[in-house]
């Protein structure tokens, strides 16, 4: 009886409540893009520039992002199953490659759809700054955004063709028979009035501490920025990221690596388990400023990605293209 009297007030004191309330007016919210400094932004960014890798062997971004807070980053030094990345816990999840952050070459998308991102084509080496956004607002940047990192190289036009090259090497063993060696080579060059081009090629040779564990790495990427007049300009670039072999040396349980740190399971030598890929990417971004003051840019972009990984279970074979547009 308590229930049914209960459910006879609420009932009748429903639409008084109701009445009650006011209809609020609408909130409109613009925003103008403008270059502020960070540390006026609110959100939670980091920069990582160019001089803080001088003295880095730039085999893959763990060495860039090992200082920023939030960030997690694992190298296995196992290119076929390439880095794993997480930002606040996003991206902890999986298994290999980067899911759950969203990576940015330029301006260009390098997560696909399903919200993997690769790291085939991207060369430390020839990045001129690393941002990092971490937060909610990360959101703004679409799919697979529980961080955000946005890889930059040098848009700057020279001002007369200069050009430079960077070797490094190492060894694990002090028989030299594990070595390493990745050597980088950057041209710059000015095209027309006012207008500049950059070409930089590197290749990693690895050979990894344990057997079955060698890597070849190549990276070609070109760059070339124009002005159109007095208001807009023209970037376009292309990268090429060439991996033919990255072996895959497997796991080794306590017992195996106290008798032979070195040891592979036989099943991985069997089996051939790594990967060979290739994959290439090509883009456009038209940018001027409008009589108003405001800045509108375009950017139309696409990429294809051939993928040959066989495993200990499985062989798998990939084939993708994507592409799209950014305003």
């Amino acid at each position: 009886m308590r229930a049914v009297a209960f459910l006879a007030v609420w009932g009748t004191a429903t639409p008084a409540v109701a009445q009650q309330i006011d209809t609020l007016p609408p909130v409109t919210v613009s925003v103008t893009r403008a270059d502020i400094p960070l540390a006026r932004l609110p959100f939670a960014v980091a920069v990582v520039k160019k001089a803080d890798l001088a003295a880095r062997p730039t085999w893959g971004l763990d060495e860039a992002l090992a200082g920023v807070p939030g960030v997690f980053a694992a190298n296995r030094y196992n290119f076929s199953l390439d880095q794993r990345l997480a930002i606040r816990g996003f991206g902890a999840r999986s298994a290999f490659a980067v899911r759950g952050i969203k990576i940015l070459l330029d301006g260009i998308p390098q997560t696909l759809p399903d919200g993997q991102g690769q790291l085939t084509h991207v060369d430390l080496g020839a990045t001129d700054r690393i941002e990092v956004l971490r937060g909610s607002a990360s959101a703004l940047y679409g799919n697979a955004s529980g961080g955000v990192i946005s890889i930059w190289t040098d848009a700057r036009v020279p001002e007369r063709p200069s050009g430079d090259v960077r070797i490094v090497a190492g060894t694990f063993d002090r028989g030299l028979e594990r070595t390493w060696t990745k050597w980088q080579g950057t041209g710059r060059f000015r095209v027309g009035r006012g207008g500049g081009a950059t070409l930089s090629v590197s290749r990693l040779a690895y050979a990894g501490e344990r057997d079955h564990s060698d890597a070849d790495l190549r990276a070609l990427s070109g760059r070339l920025r124009v002005p159109l007049g007095s208001v807009w300009s023209l970037t376009a670039l292309a990268d090429i990221g060439d991996q033919p072999r990255a072996d895959n040396p497997g796991a080794l349980n306590l017992t195996e690596l106290g008798r032979n740190r070195d040891t592979v399971p036989p099943l991985n030598l069997a089996t051939h388990a790594g990967k060979n890929v290739l994959q290439g990417q090509g883009g456009a971004t038209l940018r001027g400023r409008l009589a108003s003051g405001d800045e509108a840019s375009i950017t139309l972009f696409g990429l294809a990605r051939d993928l040959e990984n066989p495993q200990t279970f499985a062989f798998i074979r990939l084939n993708r293209t994507a592409y799209g547009s950014r305003e």
